[in-house]
């Protein structure tokens, strides 16, 4: 096992939400569904428009959704690195053993969490009677 060092590498939460919207979008827009409505006589734009899109649509904004709560939980993870934010609050309490300075990071971060993955799940069901 690797000792760590300054020379390792650091992933930014922008490239560690990836791995949860690809597949999301991958298996909303499934070539399945496609090849069964290839025989429709429409333009590809207008049945990506008016079938594709909409079928696809929930599976895609549901991993946007898991992608945003992820990404709330890494940003916290942030300070090690020295980007600073709520985690700051995480880890001196952390270092410290005092729980109510833990609690001052951790509870707002839940809170976000838990307000992003509601407001994203309301956008979802806006979506579906759309």
């Amino acid at each position: 096992m690797p000792a760590l060092s300054a020379a390792m590498p650091t992933v930014s939460p922008a490239a560690a939400r990836r791995p949860a919207i690809i597949p999301g979008a991958a298996s909303g827009s499934s070539p399945i569904r496609s090849r069964c409505i290839d025989d429709m006589p429409t333009p590809s734009m207008q049945r990506l428009r008016m079938v594709e899109i909409p079928l696809a649509a929930p599976v895609m904004i549901a991993g946007i959704r898991a992608a945003t709560v992820l990404t709330v939980g890494i940003a916290t993870l942030c300070t090690y690195i020295g980007a600073g934010g709520l985690g700051d609050f995480i880890q001196r309490g952390l270092s410290r053993t005092d729980p109510r300075l833990t609690l001052l990071g951790a509870v707002p971060a839940a809170i976000m969490a838990v307000v992003l993955s509601l407001g994203i799940r309301l956008i979802e069901k806006l979506c579906r009677r759309a």
